[in-house]
């Protein structure tokens, strides 16, 4: 780990953070509801299901602006990437 000094020490965007967890709550909370409904059988569910069928197309594309946003905002994607590999 490289330690900089104080002046050159980027700070957190934290709102990035909260947005991207977020997406992937309510990623998760929408295949949990598809699981039911298609793979358990579970109708009850299918209200909440027509909703967030309208809805899943936007959390992805702000899923992916915010990744795109974080890997620009990063500072060595080839290196994360090579030991990711």
């Amino acid at each position: 780990m490289i330690l900089l000094p104080e002046k050159y020490s980027r700070q957190r965007i934290y709102f990035m953070d909260e947005v991207r967890g977020f997406c992937i709550l309510c990623m998760v909370i929408y295949h949990a509801g598809y699981d039911l409904l298609y793979l358990f059988g579970q109708h009850w569910i299918s209200p909440f299901m027509t909703v967030t069928t309208y809805l899943q197309p936007f959390f992805a594309a702000a899923f992916i602006f915010i990744s795109g946003i974080s890997s620009r905002l990063s500072r060595s994607n080839v290196m994360r990437g090579a030991k990711l590999f």
